[in-house]
């Protein structure tokens, strides 16, 4: 199950939570596959993100920032250790490189590791 930006609902994907309003109103049930149409008529109410079944992102569904903050939070404790940094700064390169390329979540990139 992985929360993804509405954005990125793709028509085939499967809802794993029924979608919500604001008011706590089931606008859509658990288990239906999403069209063209329910994404359009989900952005029109203004839904900003869905639950889908597995994970078809492959990745936490956030955008390159909202990941690049979590690593300053995670690694703020050991901000004197050069080695650390070196580390965050491989990540740091790494998320921009995958949006850059547009490949951002799809756990690719066709090289030889996680780092290419």
């Amino acid at each position: 199950m992985q929360k993804i930006p509405l954005k990125r609902a793709m028509p085939g994907m499967k809802l794993a939570k029924p979608v919500v309003n604001e008011n706590g109103v089931v606008l859509i049930g658990a288990g239906i596959e999403l069209t063209e149409g329910i994404i359009n008529t989900l952005e029109r109410k203004e839904i900003d993100r869905v639950v889908v079944e597995g994970s078809p992102l492959g990745d936490t569904g956030k955008a390159p920032e909202e990941r690049i903050d979590e690593l300053n939070t995670r690694f703020r404790n050991v901000s004197d250790d050069p080695v650390m940094m070196h580390i965050k700064e491989l990540f740091v390169r790494r998320i921009l490189r995958k949006a850059e390329d547009g490949n951002e979540g799809e756990g690719g990139g066709g090289g030889a590791g996680p780092w290419t």
